[in-house]
């Protein structure tokens, strides 16, 4: 088969598992990402994730991690779904939680292509990432095609706005390389405007020492005059995403393991209050959440309850 006929074949079979959309680029160094993540690591702005300062030239660059390298091929898959029924809790988590831990399923739906890859095109090395190792994830989906940066730092694609997992293969196959996308977000800055705590320091650039997101995540007591800006977020945070324009028209996913699994959803503003450890352990199963663990998780609760 010709480049394009494999090409052909293996985004099919990407598509297969459910992926909204993928793309192909060159394997090659992002040196313009590199000296970012540099220029941002002498700001400070990564908080205590000393792991972004460890191996920058191997996460700049795809063959540092797989030997012959010669494509990145980034996939997106939709997880968005209206949070009208979670909204109504009090209590708030990012809805990339709402359903099972997408680590776990990334990979099992990506590792059925790598050893497609592997068995119809003789690749002796070919592996799927999905937030498991130093690499750019979203600037090789921009490179592939399937959208921009946006200004909330976000991958950003026409028709699943921020709302997608990425995960990648990088593989030592030749494939036909797709074009990148130009920005869009033209002179929008409602994201900046609307980030409660000023994390957004300027456009595309984020200090995560601000970012609620992390802040929900981390074990570092939560700041005091951050008390009233969380928006009840227990866990993770959209307000960025949900003032994006590019948001606003999304059709939901229709994957079922990315749905409000059914023991969130029937968590109440007082059932969260209650939480104890046992509960944890029942609404977390094959979730993101539990990768905070439950005491991270009631000091947030704690944090936002009203006294």
């Amino acid at each position: 088969m010709s480049i394009q006929e494999i090409s052909s074949e293996i985004k099919r079979k990407i598509l297969e598992t459910g992926a909204s959309d993928c793309g192909f680029a060159k394997a090659e160094k992002l040196q313009r990402e590199f000296d970012f993540l540099k220029q941002w690591l002498n700001k400070k702005y990564h908080a205590e994730k000393k792991y972004l300062e460890q191996n920058p030239e191997r996460r700049a660059n795809p063959e540092m991690l797989v030997p012959g390298a010669k494509t990145v091929i980034a996939v997106l898959y939709n997880y968005y779904i209206p949070d009208d029924h979670i909204s109504k809790q009090h209590y708030k988590i990012s809805r990339y939680a709402f359903g099972q831990d997408y680590h776990e399923v990334l990979n099992k739906k990506l590792n059925t292509v790598a050893e497609y890859i592997k068995e119809k095109n003789e690749s002796q090395n070919t592996y799927v990432f999905v937030d498991s190792a130093p690499i750019f994830e979203k600037a090789w989906a921009h490179r592939a095609g399937l959208g921009w940066i946006g200004k909330n730092t976000l991958l950003i694609n026409e028709n699943t706005g921020s709302y997608h997992f990425i995960g990648l293969i990088v593989t030592d196959v030749e494939l036909q390389f797709d074009d990148p996308v130009e920005e869009k977000c033209g002179g929008c800055n409602l994201c900046i405007d609307a980030c409660p705590t000023g994390a957004l320091v300027g456009q595309h650039e984020l200090d995560i020492r601000l970012c609620i997101s992390h802040l929900t995540q981390q074990k570092n007591p939560l700041p005091v005059e951050f008390k009233d800006k969380f928006n009840n977020f227990i866990y993770g945070c959209d307000i960025c995403q949900e003032v994006c324009p590019w948001n606003k028209y999304l059709k939901p996913t229709s994957d079922n393991v990315f749905q409000l699994s059914d023991s969130l959803k029937n968590m109440s503003k007082e059932s969260w209050e209650n939480l104890n450890e046992e509960k944890f352990l029942q609404i977390s199963e094959h979730s993101a959440i539990r990768r905070i663990g439950f005491s991270v998780l009631k000091r947030n609760i704690d944090f936002l309850k009203q006294e």
